[in-house]
């Protein structure tokens, strides 16, 4: 048997309120989402973020380099990358050219990051991924934001973030 220090599973969401700096917010969701493929137990896995934000936050991460699925290309490219309650073994860690293909879609190599509208019960929030597609909810104000982030992440206690300039919004977060 092989002995190992590791982190627990961790499904990371990030909250997203009507105070936050967008363009910095997109980015530093971009960069963690991004980053290793999102393989990383404390890689940013699914965003809520509040309604009166939420177009402007799509176009920040699109200008970020962020790739936007369609409503129909995440439905078809789910049933690809979720088996049942875990991520396809086949997908995870790889590049999102190689995801996307899957169901037809060509992107270049240089797309590291892709991310779908999706409701707060779709298997991408709920599921840790472990590859870079991106779940992105709206939600209609920053309490049901925090109280899905808390939900997605199922009570493990791992790793969490909020972009927000509202401390009480922070300290609820926390």
């Amino acid at each position: 048997s092989k002995k190992v220090i590791a982190a627990g599973p961790g499904n990371p969401p990030v909250v997203v309120d009507e105070t936050a700096d967008i363009r910095r917010a997109a980015k530093g969701i971009f960069k963690g989402a991004s980053f290793d493929n999102n393989v990383i137990c404390c890689d940013e896995k699914e965003v809520f973020a509040c309604a009166e934000i939420f177009d402007p936050l799509r176009r920040e991460l699109k200008a970020a380099g962020a790739y936007e699925l369609s409503s129909s290309q995440i439905g078809r490219l789910t049933k690809h990358i979720i088996d049942g309650k875990y991520p396809h073994k086949d997908f995870v860690g790889k590049n999102v050219s190689t995801i996307v293909d899957s169901i037809g879609l060509k992107v270049g190599d240089d797309v590291r990051l892709a991310f779908a509208v999706v409701e707060k019960d779709h298997p991408l929030v709920h599921v840790e991924q472990l590859m870079p597609i991106l779940p992105v909810v709206k939600v209609r104000d920053v309490d049901e934001a925090i109280s899905e982030a808390k939900r997605a992440e199922a009570g493990r206690g791992h790793t969490s973030s909020v972009y927000s300039r509202n401390i009480d919004v922070m300290h609820r977060m926390a």
